[in-house]
This record gives C-alpha cells, sequence and structure tokens, in this order.
C-alpha cells in the first residue's frame, strides 16, 4: 500500500513541470473614480474597490455617505491589496453596506505592521456620529513576515475610534459580515499584539473620546495561525487598549459565531475565542471604563496550543481571558461554546479553559446559568428557545448528515445556509509543512495537513478503506473542476486517509509528496479534501518553495528541517 501511494505521488511530482502562470491585474479593468463629490459611490467591480482605497488614502474619508457594493467582487487579480485608511491620519469615516455580496480571494502581505492590514485599517467614528460595515462576506489571507514587535490587525478593520472631540461620542457597528480570511504571521523577531478575527483594536491614543461597539450577527470562521509570541487576541475582537484613562468603551457582541481556530506558539498570552479586550487595565486606569455585553453567542473554534508545550501561568478564555479591577465590566448571556483544554504539567495534565479564565471579580463580571459548555452536536440542536427573545438566528431541524449550528439571520440569502457553519461534511485544508526526518532520507517532501469533522462521512480511519482524505492535482492541471472524477481524470491523485490522528471530533490527515526534484520546487500543488465521494472544503495551494521560505522566516524548526527549507531556497532563488 505504501509502495502504491508513494508511487502516485511521484506522478504528482512528475506533473508539476508543466505549470502555467498567468497573472491577472485589476487594472484590466476600468474603474470608478472616487471623489469628494460622489453622493453614492458605488463599486462594482475589483478595480474599483482597490480604487476606493486609494481615494481614501488620498484623503477622502468619506464622512456621512454609505459606499456600496454592487455585485461580487474577486480579488483573485490583485496580488496585495492595500487596506483602506491606511493611518490615524487618513482614516475611512463613512458606512459601508456589501448589500449581501461577498469579497474574495482578498490577499494582503507584509512586514511589521502597526495598525496596517485587514479590508478598513483605520477607520475612524464622525463626532455624535455613526459609522456601519455590514451585509458581506469576505474570504483570502493576510500573510505578515514580521522582524519586530507589531500592533493591532483586524480581518475585516484593524484600528477604530471615535475622533477626538472630548464633547462627542461615536457608535460604530459591524453587522452581518462573515469573514473566512485565514491570517498568517510568520517572523523571526517581535512579538504580536491586538489581533481579531473581524475587529482587531480600539484605538487607545491620549486624545480619543468614548465610543459604542456594536457586532451583530458576524461569523469569523478562518485560522489565526502564529509564528511569534502572541498577546491579546479574540476570535471576534482583540483588544479595547491598554490606557482606558481618556474614554468609556461600550462593547455589545450579539449574535455572534466564532467558527474558526486560533493557533499558538509557546508563551502566548491572553487569548479568548470571542473578545480579548485587556490584561492591564486596572493598572493604567485613572477614571475609564470598559463594558463588554457578550449575548446570545456561540464559540465552535478551539485555541490550539503548541505540542510538548505547558501554559500553566498563561491566561486565555472563551468570552475573555480576564476580568480585573473595577475598569472592565462584563456580562454574558447564552454564551454555547465547545470545551477544549490547556496542556500544562498538573497532575491532570491539562485545564480546561473556561468563559472566563482568570482574574474573575464578582462585583464586575456576569453569567447567565444557560452559558456553558457544550459538544459540536448539542451546538447543532439548539433552537429558538435556548436564547433571547430578540436573538437573530436561524435554525434547521438535524438530520444524521445534515446537522448545522445555529446562523445569523442576516447572512442567510433565501433560505441558503452559511456552508461554514455546518457541523457535518465539514473540512479544511490547514496549510501545509516541510517533511525531513534525517539527511538524505528518500521520506522528505511537503506534507499536506487537513482537519474533517469526525461524522458517518469520516469512516474507516486509519485504514486502506478510508472514505475521506486529499486529492492532490498539479496546478497547472487544476481548472476547478468540481468532482473527484473530473480530478481524477485530469492527473489528480487520490490519498485515502490512511494515517491519521483524531482529537475532540477533529480527524488530522497528512499527505506527503516525496523526493520532488528540484525542477519542480516552485510549482504549485493543490490539495482537496473529500468524503464519502464528494469534495468538502476549500483547497489549498503551496509550493515547496513557498513552504521553505516560510520554514526559513519563521526560523523555529530543527536545524536539519531549516538547512533542508534553505536549501530549496536557494535552489529557486539562484534559478
Amino acid at each position: 500500500m505504501k509502495k502504491r501511494i508513494l508511487s502516485l505521488l511521484l506522478t504528482v511530482a512528475m506533473m508539476l513541470s508543466v505549470m502555467t502562470i498567468l497573472p491577472l491585474s485589476a487594472n484590466a479593468e476600468v474603474a470608478n473614480t472616487f471623489n469628494a463629490s460622489d453622493a453614492s459611490p458605488i463599486i462594482s467591480t475589483a478595480a474599483d474597490l482597490v480604487a476606493f482605497a486609494a481615494a481614501v488614502d488620498g484623503g477622502n474619508n468619506f464622512s456621512g455617505k454609505t459606499v456600496k457594493l454592487a455585485a461580487d467582487i474577486d480579488l483573485s487579480g490583485v496580488e496585495n491589496f492595500s487596506d483602506i485608511g491606511a493611518a490615524s491620519s487618513k482614516p475611512f469615516s463613512g458606512s459601508f453596506d456589501g448589500q449581501g455580496h461577498a469579497i474574495t480571494n482578498f490577499k494582503q502581505s507584509m512586514g511589521k505592521f502597526d495598525g496596517q492590514g485587514g479590508l478598513f485599517a483605520m477607520v475612524r467614528v464622525p463626532a455624535n456620529g455613526t459609522v456601519e460595515i455590514k451585509n458581506f462576506t469576505i474570504d483570502g489571507t493576510m500573510t505578515y513576515n514580521i522582524t519586530g514587535d507589531s500592533y493591532c490587525v483586524g480581518t475585516v478593520v484593524s484600528c477604530l475610534d471615535a475622533g477626538t472631540d472630548k464633547t462627542a461620542k461615536g457608535t460604530f457597528t459591524m453587522q452581518n459580515v462573515r469573514s473566512s480570511v485565514t491570517i498568517q504571521v510568520n517572523g523571526s523577531s517581535g512579538t504580536v499584539y491586538g489581533v481579531g478575527g473581524l475587529l482587531g483594536f480600539t484605538r487607545h491614543a491620549t486624545d480619543v473620546t468614548d465610543l459604542t461597539v456594536n457586532i451583530d450577527s458576524c461569523v469569523y470562521d478562518g485560522n489565526m495561525n502564529f509564528g511569534r509570541i502572541t498577546r491579546f487576541v479574540g476570535g471576534i475582537m482583540g483588544t479595547a487598549g491598554r490606557n482606558v484613562s481618556n474614554r468609556d468603551v461600550t462593547i455589545n457582541i450579539t449574535n455572534t459565531v466564532f467558527a474558526g481556530n486560533i493557533n499558538l506558539p509557546w508563551y502566548s498570552t491572553d487569548v479568548a475565542t470571542i473578545a480579548c479586550l485587556t490584561r492591564d487595565q486596572e493598572v493604567d486606569n485613572k477614571g475609564g471604563l470598559i463594558v463588554a455585553n457578550i449575548t446570545d453567542c456561540i464559540s465552535a473554534g478551539k485555541i490550539f496550543f503548541q505540542e510538548e508545550q505547558t501554559y500553566d501561568s498563561y491566561e486565555f478564555g472563551i468570552a475573555c481571558s480576564t476580568v480585573y479591577g473595577d475598569v472592565l465590566k462584563m456580562n454574558v448571556k447564552n454564551l454555547y461554546y465547545v470545551p477544549f483544554g490547556i496542556p500544562s504539567a498538573n497532575a491532570s495534565g491539562e485545564r480546561i479553559v473556561e468563559i472566563v479564565q482568570e482574574g474573575k471579580n464578582a462585583n464586575n463580571y456576569t453569567c447567565d446559568a444557560n452559558s456553558g459548555a457544550k459538544t459540536l452536536d448539542e451546538i447543532s440542536a439548539l433552537t429558538a428557545a435556548d436564547f433571547s427573545e430578540n436573538a437573530k438566528f436561524s435554525f434547521k431541524a438535524n438530520t444524521a448528515l445534515d446537522t448545522y449550528y445555529p446562523c445569523p439571520t442576516g447572512l442567510v440569502k433565501e433560505g441558503a445556509w452559511v456552508d461554514c457553519l455546518k457541523v457535518s461534511v465539514d473540512a479544511k485544508v490547514e496549510g501545509a509543512q516541510i517533511r525531513i526526518t534525517a539527511e538524505n532520507d528518500p521520506y522528505s517532501g511537503i506534507r499536506f495537513v487537513a482537519n474533517f469533522r469526525e461524522t458517518a462521512n469520516t469512516t474507516g480511519k486509519n485504514t486502506a478503506d478510508a472514505n475521506f482524505g486529499l486529492i492532490l492535482i498539479s496546478a497547472a492541471n487544476y481548472k476547478g473542476e468540481t468532482t473527484i472524477a473530473d480530478l481524477l481524470a485530469a492527473g489528480g491523485v487520490q490519498v485515502a486517509a490512511t494515517k491519521t490522528t483524531e482529537a475532540d471530533g477533529v480527524i488530522t490527515v497528512k499527505a506527503v509528496i516525496y523526493e520532488i526534484a528540484e525542477e519542480y520546487y516552485n510549482a504549485g500543488i493543490v490539495a482537496i479534501p473529500y468524503a464519502n465521494g464528494q469534495l468538502i472544503g476549500a483547497a489549498v495551494e503551496r509550493s515547496i518553495y513557498s513552504v521553505a521560505k516560510a520554514c526559513v522566516e519563521a526560523n523555529n524548526d530543527s536545524a536539519l528541517a531549516l538547512a533542508f527549507a534553505q536549501q530549496i531556497v536557494a535552489t529557486v532563488e539562484a534559478a
């Protein structure tokens, strides 16, 4: 069996030589022009979105106007999208209505950052005004290769404030937004602070004023992968800033689902699946107050911890990592979550992550009796009776192979369901790694890693009869075929899940391409998950060069793996 799979995988490697890359550009389209006189700015193409970002960065903040999407936007031709409102001196201050459309193939890449990145980098609410960002979905990848401490990023909004008028206040609302954007942080030095799946940071400069933040009926189901030490991370919102003495912040998170994963390196701390907020407010406070209300929310994702490390003294939570002193008040109602443990050195080997892990203040923290841990099946079985009367969730009856989480109503189009909220028939390719075990090892190569939900559609694990696994195909031959038969006819290789690991209802599958020849190092390989004869989940494309380069930049692998990766990088870059 092993020899047969090895032979098939070598066939895939040989096919990669025919790969052709055809770059696209948003500049091929005729872009809309955006200026201060636009009464109703409309975005219809990728070029329009690029031009809109340039208009904001040029000083047009669109205050008092609503910018609308008129169509789905495919950014596959934009290699590095320039965030909207790239600096606090040139923020976006209007509203953005996606009108139910999707922004796909969003890509960003940068080094050390301080509030840059995301779809919107800087949003400023006008004095006594409101800003709304609503009604769209977005998917893609944000990659950071940092070389020093980096601060404040979110996939939809990185930084938020409400101006400097001390007599004024501002209200920001994010509603009916789903982000499936992956955050990938690599780097050789530095710590990452203030990262959120949707919103990164409410700015804490000394001149900002009171702010109300509403996050309603939203979903984050991307992956947050950190190759550097990380602090103040939230699956929905990152941090409200350290020094709150200059203003009050009220945060309302309602009808919202976290269904992603947060992957942490050793020594990371202050992380929560909903909102981290901050740890050090008791020290910094001189009068300001943060009030966080988390109501009718679901946390179905997890925090994953680096293997063979312990986290006894670090702070992690579901709603929030910590509630300290009198400066942070937190009220939790109807919060349901999948439990998981923190690797630790105590007798039990782990400690379970709670709704709030550390520093609970009995006077400033409330949590209703309905909130608590549930399995994925129990979460999928929730009904309207489990939530508040004003909860905005849609529900679907369960069947054996067709189960769903409750879904925010605003993300449901004409009865269709958001695919990411399925419990069953669900898989994601997480990425790829360099695989090497010894010098001159014939099994060295590139390993793709996929996670599957354990359901009736993933049977036969660890056997030759597995009905789930990965299909590997040359990027040059991958034309978006929609069936397994199409992919195999185009030269793909089906790799059954004969070697898997399992934990907490998630099955991890690894498929390796061995001994890739030098001429194929820079060619793309696409990995696509399947189960029970159906393609499920998103495909991931990697080359052994791209994985090797990330390994070198992260600089935290074994000496042998780094040497292997450096050899691959040097070979490609010398060509």
